[in-house]
């Protein structure tokens, strides 16, 4: 799909005008569906995929922090995502060697065929300009994936530093 994120009054303006015809937005929802779901490809096969993309991410960038959680207890004998966490080792490190000590964590929520949210861990660099340290792509922001994340991110990466816990 070219346009992923064309909107459903578009899509009937484009069908309007192409052929003349009247499409109701449920329609065009559920087509648009079928279409990104095509273009997504499977998820399970995806999924399975995730860690493949883990141990390449790790073997290719040195001091990378790749961890996969998922869990078990949501659906009977299905393994689900419960967050990705990424950081990889030259942000890590030019964190560490160039930015300020101090770290503050947002949230945004992703959009598409595969909802969630993306939480990030940023600094400010020499130039006060922002600076992505880590990452971690959740089903949902809750008080349990945010604490994931930041003792995940603090135990893994400050050792050196004093940080609170």
């Amino acid at each position: 799909m070219s346009e992923p994120s064309i909107k459903l009054h578009q899509i009937q303006a484009l069908i309007t005008k192409a052929y003349g015809l009247y499409v109701s937005k449920t329609s065009c929802r559920r087509e648009k569906l079928i279409v990104m779901t095509d273009h997504m490809c499977d998820y399970k096969e995806e999924f399975a995929r995730l860690y493949d993309y883990a141990k390449k991410l790790k073997s290719t960038n040195p001091d990378t922090t790749v961890m996969v959680r998922t869990s078990k207890n949501t659906i009977p004998d299905k393994e689900v995502l419960m967050g990705f966490y990424v950081c990889l080792g030259a942000l890590k490190n030019g964190w560490l060697e160039g930015c300020r000590k101090i770290i503050d964590f947002d949230a945004a929520f992703l959009e598409g065929v595969c909802k969630g949210e993306l939480l990030s861990c940023i600094s400010n660099d020499g130039s006060n300009q922002m600076y992505l340290v880590a990452w971690v792509v959740v089903d949902k922001e809750t008080k349990d994936t945010w604490s994931w994340f930041i003792r995940r991110h603090t135990a893994l990466h400050y050792k050196n530093y004093d940080v609170e816990h």
